[in-house]
């Protein structure tokens, strides 16, 4: 068996080489596709809260420009403590009551 040459050789680590960077860019981008589905869904999942917090307040008929207008008033609002308390006891009892309805119905499904 003859011994390869020093430019065979080259040849062959080029070659590995190569084929060790088209790994690692493959690597690359499928991280980074998996990273963009990942804060995709993330991003999905987060308008679906924000969502069902307009269907929570019985907005879903309102008006877009209504909706809109009542949260850019709120955003403007929000640095006002007294407001800012009021909507927020509000939007809690709101939840709570939702948290309670919802625990009640599941121990109703389950004895049921």
């Amino acid at each position: 068996m003859a011994r390869k040459t020093i430019e065979e050789r080259l040849v062959e680590a080029e070659q590995r080489l190569k084929q060790i960077k088209e790994q690692a860019r493959k690597r690359k981008a499928r991280e980074q596709a998996a990273t963009k589905q990942r804060e995709r869904k993330e991003d999905a999942n987060r308008k679906i809260r924000l969502g069902g917090l307009v269907v929570l307040a019985q907005l879903t008929d309102a008006d877009k420009g209504f909706l809109l207008g009542a949260l850019l008033d709120a955003a403007q609002r929000q640095q006002d403590q007294q407001y800012a308390a009021r909507c927020k006891a509000m939007g809690d009892a709101l939840l709570n009551q939702q948290e309670n309805e919802n625990r009640s119905s599941a121990a109703a499904q389950a004895q049921g």
